[in-house]
């Protein structure tokens, strides 16, 4: 086969993942602000929403915060039965075992609201994101007649360049290894031409 077979493959399957990579970002993007945002405490759904404070934007975010330092945290009542109850909110840093942290939080605790009733269904968190990483938005709401239920939300702060690079490292690998896979075949089959004559 001439070269510039390999060269309008190598160019489609390029052309392939750079309209590919857009529309997953995008979906990434619905999903979160569908479905990755929602929190249930018990029976009762809230949404998360985070905003930095740096960027002077108004740009919501959810599960991943673009960069670290200053941003608000907002926690809206979906439910309308959360209306009449308390809601204690608490952010802390991830430590990485994936259970519900106990006992003295106060160590791990970076922000903190504590229990209030919110009328209007809107509680809003400042938090200061110093460092790059994993953290647990702790939300516990509370019927005042012995029912309490809590929520566990983990945000990542500063961590979408890793997470973007660890995708285009995974096409680079699929498109080499098509690549190398169609080199292979077409010497295969210009050997086995070579030998029938």
């Amino acid at each position: 086969m001439p070269r510039i077979g390999i060269g309008r493959f190598a160019a489609a399957f390029l052309l392939a993942i750079s309209m590919f990579a857009p529309r997953a970002q995008a979906m990434e993007g619905m999903s979160g602000m569908y479905n990755t945002c929602m929190l249930m405490a018990g029976m009762h759904e809230l949404h998360l929403s985070a905003y930095q404070v740096s960027s002077g934007s108004e740009e919501e975010f959810c599960a991943d915060v673009p960069s670290t330092g200053p941003s608000i945290i907002t926690i809206n009542a979906v439910s309308p039965e959360i209306l009449n109850m308390t809601t204690e909110i608490r952010i802390v840093r991830d430590d990485g075992s994936g259970k519900q942290p106990t006992g003295d939080l106060g160590p791990i605790t970076i922000a903190y609201l504590p229990p209030k009733n919110y009328p209007s269904g809107i509680a809003t968190l400042p938090v200061n994101f110093d460092k790059a990483g994993d953290y647990l938005v702790l939300v516990t709401v509370d019927d005042g007649k012995g029912m309490s239920m809590t929520s566990r939300f983990v945000i990542s702060a500063g961590k979408i360049f890793t997470k973007s690079l660890f995708v285009w490292i995974v096409y680079g690998g699929i498109l080499l290894a098509v690549l190398g896979i169609f080199l292979w075949v077409e010497r295969r089959r210009h050997r086995m031409k070579v030998t029938a004559t």
